[in-house]
C-alpha cells in the first residue's frame, strides 16, 4: 500500500530529501534498541549523500525509508526495530 508522501519507484530523491529522511529515521529511533548487524532489505535501493568522509543515506524498499545509515561509521538506524 502506497502512502501519500512515498517516493515513487522511479524517482531518485534529491540530497536534501535523503538528508531529511535520514534525520527523521534517527530521531524516530532515538529511544529504540538497534541491531548491530545490517543486511539491506530485499528490493531496497540505497540512496546516499556523498558529503565528507562518510556518506549518510537511506534504504528505500518500495519508496519508503526503512534504514538510515552512515556505513563507514558502522551507524545504522532501523525505524521498525522495537525496544
Amino acid at each position: 500500500m502506497k502512502r501519500q508522501n512515498d517516493i515513487n519507484d522511479t524517482a531518485t530523491p534529491i540530497p536534501e530529501q535523503v538528508t531529511g529522511l535520514f534525520e527523521h529515521a534517527v530521531t524516530a529511533t532515538a529511544d529504540k534498541r538497534q541491531e548491530s548487524d545490517f543486511c539491506p532489505p530485499i528490493g531496497a535501493v540505497e540512496n546516499p549523500v556523498f558529503d565528507g568522509p562518510d556518506f549518510p543515506g537511506v534504504w528505500l524498499p518500495d519508496g519508503w525509508p526503512v534504514v538510515a545509515a552512515a556505513p563507514l561509521d558502522g551507524f545504522f538506524r532501523h525505524p521498525e526495530v522495537q525496544p
